[in-house]
């Protein structure tokens, strides 16, 4: 009986062991499980927005870069060669291979608008209507003053026909004789001469006269400028020089008097040669054509089509000079 008790005993205070340690390790109430289901539904929506927002991001930065590099290849082969095709005269292709491939209109204020359009994926996309970005290149052409192909001073050679100085056609065999010119006292106080071509003879503009500042000049040279006109010769000439001045005085100083020679205009593969047989002289050959010089200004866009807004926008100027 006794045994029988014990072991009875033995085995409720093992099941009251069991149930008590069942009861600490007891299951999440419904509440629990419900507030966790919240905890992670919040924590869940904002990673799913912060990845949107990233895919986003990153996909408006590729368009960012693809548009600012459309704009920087644009500007560079603008700078390169700006003339395109003219959209007034259908006949005229312009000389910029990479402005062939866009659609060019007449804008107001004498500007000329190149447009290109593109697809989602950056290809070039032919019908506007399907295009989502647009490269648009806004050209204003500006005629600037010209200049001289060469660089060389106003002749001293008046022309009796016009009164202005300018150059006396030559033609081959030529002598230029350069004379002083007697003028009494008057020619003792200002330098004076005259040029004597063939039977031709010029009146020399002494303003035309070169004179160095006779305090600082190392030598004291007049240099008297004389255009010659070669346009007319086709055939190697000869041109003689004589100088017979020797010097001129202006302002109480003396200065030697020097022919310089200027060879207008002179036909590729025709030799002109100057001798000098008395005094002193110089040549040089030189063009009188004049140079057109053409400032070109570009505004470079890249816009999307729905909305119009400017993704990138850039600048480019460049001169063109022409004969």
């Amino acid at each position: 009986m006794i045994g029988s008790f014990t072991r009875k005993t033995a085995w409720n205070r093992l099941m009251k062991k069991l149930k008590a340690k069942a009861a600490q390790s007891s299951g999440f109430t419904l509440i629990e499980v419900i507030f966790a289901i919240i905890v992670l539904s919040i924590v869940s929506i904002t990673l799913l927005e912060m990845f949107t927002v990233s895919t986003k991001t990153n996909a408006a930065a590729g368009v960012l870069d693809k548009a600012r590099s459309l704009c920087v290849e644009a500007s560079e082969e603008f700078r390169a060669n700006p003339d395109g095709p003219n959209p007034l005269d259908p006949s005229d292709v312009g000389s910029n291979d990479y402005l062939q491939g866009f659609k060019a209109s007449a804008g107001e204020f004498d500007e000329t608008i190149y447009m290109k359009y593109f697809n989602k994926r950056w290809e070039e996309e032919p019908d506007e209507s399907q295009a989502e970005y647009l490269l648009e290149i806004i050209v204003t052409k500006t005629e600037l003053d010209p200049i001289p192909v060469s660089y060389y001073p106003e002749s001293a050679v008046i022309l009796p026909e016009t009164g202005r100085t300018g150059a006396v056609k030559v033609n081959n065999g030529v002598t230029v004789r350069l004379v002083s010119e007697e003028d009494g006292d008057e020619y003792d106080s200002e330098p004076h001469c005259k040029l004597v071509v063939g039977s031709n003879e010029y009146n020399i503009d002494t303003t035309a006269i070169i004179f160095p500042d006779a305090s600082v000049a190392a030598a004291k040279t007049a240099m008297i400028p004389i255009h010659l006109d070669c346009s007319s010769i086709d055939v190697d000439t000869e041109i003689s020089v004589i100088n017979e001045i020797g010097s001129l005085t202006k302002d109480g100083d003396e200065y030697e008097a020097i022919a310089d020679i200027y060879l207008c205009d002179v036909d590729e593969g025709v030799k002109v040669t100057v001798y000098t047989v008395k005094g002193v002289a110089t040549s040089n050959s030189v063009s009188t054509r004049e140079q057109k010089i053409t400032r070109y200004s570009a505004d470079i866009r890249v816009k999307e089509t729905d909305s119009g807004r400017t993704i990138a926008q850039t600048g480019a100027e460049t001169t063109l000079v022409r004969n």
